[in-house]
């Protein structure tokens, strides 16, 4: 199929036919997975093979989609993966036997051991988080960790990319499509070095990098980039064609972009609106956003007396931090809502197949078990694939792969648990000070807490609630009570009371 047919604006097909390696700066709703299709359709038709034509993402949810589109087009496969599952397959296909790769349930045992044999009490879990991290007091757990891995010829999460560090193959004639550049973290820059001679063409935002705790620093990754090719040209796409010109004018005003490369996107659809409210506590947030949302679900009249009626599903409720959700979710339940939680779900979901995964199941049951705790699984693996490497992909899995929004219930998320995801309303609880941003902790970082405001308000195709308590208390300890300082510009105005019912009166 030729790639005009997915009917491209003059910059996305720009950016898709361009003969060498780019950085496409693509927006929230500005086309990022149609350029992405559009290049492996221009690519296949200037004669690249398929083989030949690598499409990576972070998440299995979204190589699926990439893959069912491509099929739906009837194009020739390219070879999309994650970066972790590409890794793997390499070191595979460059030995007799697939590579032994350790779950996190392992790693945690033996760092566990570590841990109690030097009497620490630094948490396993916690210690998990530093690998490959500059950490000079862990260094001796770290080193005797690498001297097991190497001992049982094990691979884990972070190991899989760092043993590609410094050696470089041969793929000139090649083409690496990377999608949502702003996340890679230093570990996968270095993988992606190993791809010596590929042209590199590279979707994302800059703007949206929120993911400081992953090791993404955006503000060191553009000379990085610059290293896969020399010769990097820099692209825009911009045009929105998701978030409403009213919400997109607010959200580009805080816009932070660490390559400082700034552009301007225009929003191609009209309208959209905005809402604030100050509530006098955080009970009193979570009980007033339940009666925000049943008026929603209920039909709330529009500009010009027209009535829209949203289902539960069409809702993203979101906050700075996964303490804010619980009243929240128990202000919705009192107030009969139906909820879902996607990242507890996905969690949940993971735990339990790590569990099944320590358990050593034979194939037959492997695959019986995986359907039952995950019964999308079939969309995203091949489960009829070899045991060794099916096994393989489940230890890869992390919660995000699992992540699905609910259309029956209203969805609480953190913003990072909703990057990627988009919906009619969202409604941004604890907008104020000390939340948003968050600055409780000594390392927090100013510019990534306003791409996170970012992120969250770009979610939106029609509306944006936010609130935010004049009282509220955080790990023991009061917040300032004031508006953020980003949004106290935008007009807020504080719910109405509901009138005391008058007491009835005797008989006598």
């Amino acid at each position: 199929m030729d790639y005009k047919t997915l009917g491209l604006d003059p910059d996305q097909e720009k950016a898709a036919t361009y003969p060498g390696s780019a950085l496409v700066v693509a927006g929230p709703g500005a086309g990022k997975t149609r350029v992405l299709l559009a290049r492996v359709l221009w690519l296949l038709d200037q004669g690249v093979p398929p083989e030949k034509i690598f499409l990576l993402t972070f998440t299995l949810r979204t190589r699926a989609e990439l893959r069912n589109r491509i099929k739906t087009l009837g194009s020739p496969d390219p070879r999309i993966e994650t970066f972790h599952a590409l890794a793997y397959s390499l070191l595979a296909e460059a030995s007799d036997q697939p590579p032994r790769l350790l779950s996190e349930e392992e790693s945690l045992a033996f760092f566990k051991r570590l841990l109690k044999k030097d009497k620490s009490r630094l948490s396993p879990k916690r210690l998990l988080e530093f690998r490959g991290r500059e950490r000079p007091e862990y260094q001796a757990f770290f080193q005797e960790y690498e001297r097991y891995l190497e001992a049982t010829h094990s691979y884990d999460y972070y190991r899989l990319l760092a043993v590609f560090k410094g050696k470089r193959g041969t793929f000139k004639d090649y083409h690496l499509l990377i999608d949502e550049y702003q996340d890679l973290s230093p570990e996968i820059i270095e993988f992606l070095k190993f791809f010596k001679g590929a042209t590199f063409f590279l979707v994302g935002d800059p703007a949206q990098a929120i993911y400081g705790f992953r090791r993404a620093d955006p503000q060191k990754l553009k000379p990085h980039l610059q290293t896969l090719s020399p010769d990097l040209k820099i692209l825009f796409l911009s045009k929105s064609y998701r978030v409403p010109s009213r919400i997109l004018e607010i959200a580009e005003r805080w816009r932070e972009d660490p390559f400082e490369i700034r552009h301007n996107l225009a929003a191609s659809v009209e309208g959209g609106w905005v809402e604030g409210y100050a509530f006098s506590s955080e009970q009193s947030e979570a009980v007033g956003l339940a009666k925000e949302v049943s008026r929603l679900v209920g039909g709330t009249t529009l500009e010009k007396g027209q009535v829209r009626s949203y289902a539960p599903g069409d809702l993203l409720v979101l906050a700075r931090l996964r303490q804010l959700l619980k009243p929240l979710k128990e202000a919705f339940l009192k107030e009969g809502l139906p909820l879902a939680e996607p990242e507890e779900e996905a969690q949940s979901r993971l735990q339990e197949i790590q569990k099944r995964l320590e358990g050593g199941l034979s194939r037959p049951r492997l695959t019986e078990d995986l359907q039952k705790i995950w019964p999308e699984a079939s969309q995203f693996l091949d489960l009829e694939e070899e045991k060794e490497i099916l096994l393989a992909r489940l230890k890869l899995l992390r919660a995000p792969d699992l992540l699905k929004v609910s259309r029956e219930g209203v969805n609480l998320l953190t913003i990072h648990g909703a990057k990627g995801l988009e919906a009619p309303v969202v409604i941004l609880a604890g907008a104020e000070e000390g939340l948003l941003p968050f600055n409780l902790l000594p390392d927090s970082d100013l510019s990534e807490e306003k791409r996170l405001l970012y992120v969250a308000l770009t979610r939106a195709k029609e509306g944006v609630v936010w609130s935010w308590a004049k009282r509220r208390f955080l790990f023991g300890r009061p917040l300032p009570g004031r508006v953020s300082r980003w949004l106290a510009s935008l007009p807020f105005r504080e719910p109405k009371r509901p009138r005391p019912k008058p007491a009835q009166q005797g008989l006598f």
